[in-house]
């Protein structure tokens, strides 16, 4: 029997350097996820560009994790069009715009965000797919893909 897809899951720029930062948190269990294979990570370019302007990405322990990160294959999406983060600026801060406009382009399983704005129920109806933050996200996963 073939076994079923895994779970693409958007994680937003929060994610990423929680999990780069800290080794362990909820953060750190969904990339401990996508690197066992059990969930496949999505993100956007507009990720990576928020990513190198962050203060983390001093670090050169975090520079290092991104780069183990990359090499294991998550699905980068292109930048969003205009508008597609206008349309997603309509439900969202402008600022918050290109990673909704990007989940939603990557028609992804779930978006996962430490950012309680994506958090409110237009935002989630729009994106028509759940928004958790990484514990719920972990939660979710072990109630509905680990049977």
């Amino acid at each position: 029997m073939a076994r079923a897809a895994r779970p693409r899951i958007f994680v937003d720029t929060s994610v990423l350097v929680a999990a780069f930062l800290s080794p362990s948190g909820a953060a750190t269990g969904v990339m401990t996820l996508h690197y066992n294979k059990l969930i496949q990570i999505v993100i956007s370019e507009y990720v990576l560009l928020e990513l190198q302007r962050s203060r983390f990405f001093t670090a050169s322990t975090a520079r290092d994790r991104l780069a183990q990160f990359l090499l294991s294959e998550p699905i980068v999406l292109a930048l969003p069009t205009a508008a597609r983060v206008n349309r997603a600026a309509t439900v969202i801060s402008a600022k918050d715009a290109p990673i909704l406009a990007g989940a939603k382009a990557g028609r992804v399983t779930a978006l996962v965000t430490w950012d309680k704005e994506f958090l409110k129920d237009d935002v989630v109806r729009w994106l028509g797919r759940p928004i958790d933050l990484p514990k719920d996200f972990l939660q979710r996963f072990r109630l509905h893909w680990t049977r």
